[in-house]
């Protein structure tokens, strides 16, 4: 065969175009394909050849009006109805205000009172039972309302826009992917990109540090840039905004649909000093008092009727004055640490809106800021440095969360790296005011309210008149295809779709009275359940009270939700709850339960208060189905929920390395600066540290391990099967013991909800505060191979 050279290749691509536009030729498709362009005419027929025509490119179908609006939808996460300066709270929003002068505020809109649902049923416009989110990704069980994986058959709002010809991007907090679905493997198909969105820059999971957050681009595991002062919210801003400018780059005459969801203010709570430097002194007179001073500026404003009553503290949430005067610097620098920390995540947001006016893209963008995809949380319990104490129902004190601060800095290392930090519960209890509740209370409007604000200047009039129309983030979605102009689909991708339950809110932005259209809305989270009908609201609290998380424990496995007692409330003439008429009014209150056992049966709700299982059952929770693994020095990035779980089973470490005079580094760690274990060599020199969630700590520490090839051994045998059982963890070298501790207190569910198995370095946060400042840490050997084996 002859060798083809360059001037071949030439002549031959010449030769095609000539016989291409010789007149004799045409093109015809074979029967059942299609070309890649159209057939080039006949020169014996009337129009171009191929030699004068401009245009060989087919037209683009066009599903879209002319002006189609962008859209900029915006969700803050753990905030509160009572907080945003906006609406009469104590922190400043600036840039929440600018987007409600500028449009309209909806003071009686709801979410689900926790997150992954909440954001499940606006993507969707569908109750969160229905699309498989009754619970947050984390505690997902095998109930069909509970399975965490939000079908195809109810298309997300990203989805729909995309098939219409929106550029799609999400930034930020995601919280609706299996969490046993999120390693370097997959599958992918219930990532952001699986559900719509072209671009995804941000987290999987429920939260994340914001000095070293677990990031995802796209389908990439990614790492933070190591440079001094990053923040997560500004880089979730920096990347927003360095979308838009790609998109007015390479598709200006399409429109946009941008998802910005916060991991702010959702703990840790993370920020500069700066910011809570701002808050200093704001609060000293405690969070009662912060309720008064609250409630009269909603009343003075118009965001709440003159009439709202403030409701009442319940016992089991402390009052202010009982908290000892030694004890309150540490309450106090915790909720400025939070409050600096929401003022700056509003500064972010407004950056991103900064950015779609410098484009003189504002005028034709739709803004929803929804302050809160719950209320403000009571996780904290009573101030935490580290809030997953709360999630693993770990019995703790107050002195001993202010005794493991002053080791690690004092009051100065709240807000930083070196800490998970929480507010007390009843800062989050003021920042609902005037409702009851907190986030997790479902039957509660503090816990299911947040105040939200729409602008779009070019179609709606700004008008500073609250909506009251009871709505609901379900709703969002069939508002937003209402004003876009378009019909969602029937089948999207091959898949029959899911009726809606939410309803446009379109009628409600150019009039403030519009009588409420939303005529039935329940709601349901971990027991807790309440059922809106025509102005009357009907709820029952639950099993769980979130600011008392070790307290609930005892009590949950024998609970029995048909003896729950109700509450009922007449919306008309009672705002915040205030007034239970269920003694007076029975009838009612047995009419609003039956329709609430409806809504939940079509729903898939039942069984009722399933998200509490995994409280009762942690045995039962997501895990990885093998028992056995074997690791290289690659492994990085296995989300714990994935991951051996070395901190909480009894387990066999044997690790194949070889490593020269006074080596370093980490062989493996799990989990962050919150909790977690790792074994790592400093200066020759073994050590196993179990970080029992900042509180306590144990270690075991070799002497010098010489150079050369060793198999290192770390066995751990929890002395019982019960949750937090102790455990007796062994390091032996070429099988002599040479280091051993007991750890009084074992994790037993999670270290941290975003942290990492890592082989050979610790990333994100780190385990160890020894090596805090040599991080990543990476080992100076080679790690051969690490094999890990759970005993059965």
């Amino acid at each position: 065969m002859r060798k083809l050279t360059c001037s071949t290749w030439i002549a031959t691509a010449v030769a095609a175009v000539f016989l291409l536009a010789a007149p004799q030729v045409s093109a015809a498709p074979v029967d059942g394909a299609e070309l890649p362009f159209p057939p080039v005419p006949s020169a014996s027929k009337a129009g171009p050849t191929l030699q004068t025509s401009t245009h060989i490119r087919r037209a683009q179908p066009n599903h879209l009006a002319k002006d189609a609006p962008n859209v900029l939808i915006i969700l803050i996460d753990d905030v509160g109805y009572g907080q945003a300066s906006t609406y009469g709270g104590e922190i400043n929003t600036p840039n929440l205000t600018r987007i409600a002068h500028s449009g309209v505020s909806y003071n009686a809109f709801h979410n689900t009172s926790i997150c992954s649902p909440t954001r499940a049923a606006l993507l969707t416009g569908r109750n969160h039972h229905r699309v498989g989110s009754g619970t947050i990704a984390e505690r997902a069980v095998d109930w069909d309302g509970y399975t965490g994986v939000i079908p195809k058959s109810s298309a997300t709002i990203a989805e729909v826009l995309k098939d219409y010809g929106y550029k799609t991007a999400a930034f930020g907090k995601w919280h609706n992917t299996p969490a046993d679905q999120t390693t370097a493997m997959g599958p992918f198909d219930k990532w952001p990109t699986g559900y719509g969105f072209e671009y995804f820059y941000g987290f999987l999971a429920g939260e994340t540090s914001q000095w070293e957050p677990r990031l995802v681009e796209n389908t990439n595991i990614i790492e933070p840039p190591n440079t001094p002062g990053y923040h997560l919210t500004e880089d979730l801003a920096d990347h927003a905004i360095g979308w838009l400018k790609k998109h007015q780059s390479y598709t200006p005459d399409k429109p946009f649909f941008i998802y910005f969801a916060t991991g702010g203010a959702h703990g840790p709570h993370h920020v500069a000093p700066a910011w809570t430097a701002k808050y200093k002194g704001k609060f000293d007179d405690g969070y009662e008092a912060m309720r008064e001073r609250v409630l009269k500026r909603q009343k003075e404003i118009g965001w709440v009727p003159q009439a709202t009553e403030l409701t009442r503290r319940v016992e089991s949430m402390p009052a202010w004055d009982s908290i000892p005067e030694s004890e309150r610097p540490f309450q106090l620098r915790l909720m400025e640490t939070f409050a600096g920390f929401v003022e700056h995540t509003d500064a972010q947001v407004g950056r991103v809106i900064d950015e779609v006016e410098r484009l003189g893209k504002r005028d034709n963008t739709i803004i929803m800021y929804i302050f809160g995809d719950n209320g403000a949380s009571a996780e904290g319990q009573r101030g935490s440095i580290s809030e997953l104490l709360a999630q693993n129902n770990i019995p703790n004190t107050v002195d001993q969360q202010i005794a493991a601060l002053n080791k690690i800095g004092g009051l100065d290392a709240i807000g930083t790296h070196k800490t998970d930090n929480m507010y007390h519960a009843g800062w989050a209890w003021a920042g609902n005011t005037p409702l009851k509740s907190t986030k997790l209370v479902a039957a509660h409007f503090g816990g299911t309210r947040s105040p939200m604000a729409i602008s779009w200047p070019a179609k709606v009039k700004p008008d500073s008149v609250a909506r009251a129309q009871f709505h609901h983030v379900n709703d969002i979605a069939p508002t937003l295809y209402e004003l876009i102009g378009i019909k969602p689909p029937k089948v999207v991708n091959g898949y029959k779709q899911d009726q809606f339950d939410g309803i446009s809110m379109a009628y409600t932005l150019n009039d403030a009275k519009a009588p409420t259209r939303k005529k039935v809305q329940y709601f349901e989270n971990s027991g807790s359940r309440g059922i809106y009908k025509d102005s009357w609201f009907a709820g029952a609290f639950g099993p769980f009270v979130p600011w008392d998380a070790a307290g609930s424990a005892a009590g949950m496995a024998k609970w029995d939700a048909a003896k729950d007692p109700w509450e009922l409330y007449n919306l008309n003439d009672d705002f915040s709850q205030a007034r239970d008429l269920a003694d007076k009014n029975p009838k009612k209150l047995a009419e609003l339960k039956k329709e609430f056992d409806k809504q939940a049966r079509e729903n898939k709700a039942w069984p009722i208060g399933a998200g509490t299982w995994l409280r009762i059952h942690p045995e039962d929770r997501l895990a990885s189905p093998y028992t056995s693994w074997t690791f290289s020095d690659q492994t990085r990035r296995m989300p714990e929920f994935t991951a051996p779980g070395l901190g909480r089973q009894s387990n066999r470490v044997v690790i194949d390395a070889e490593f020269g005079d006074n080596a370093s580094g980490v062989l493996y760690a799990l989990g962050g600066a919150g909790g977690g274990l790792v074994i790592y060599m400093d200066k020759g020199k073994l050590i196993y540290e179990y970080n029992m969630m900042i509180i306590e700590n144990y270690k075991a520490e070799s002497g010098v391990i010489p150079a050369g090839k060793h198999q290192i051994i770390v066995d751990t045998q929890l002395e019982s099967a019960k949750p937090m059982a102790p455990a007796i963890v062994t390091v032996a070298v070429d099988g002599k013991e040479v280091a051993k501790t007991r750890v009084s207190r074992t994790v037993p569910a999670a270290f941290t909800a975003s942290e990492s198995f890592d082989v050979g370095v610790d990333l994100g946060s780190t385990v160890s505060l020894v090596y805090d400042e040599r991080r990543p840490f990476a080992f100076s050997g080679k790690i051969n191979s690490v094999k890990v084996d759970l005993k059965q």
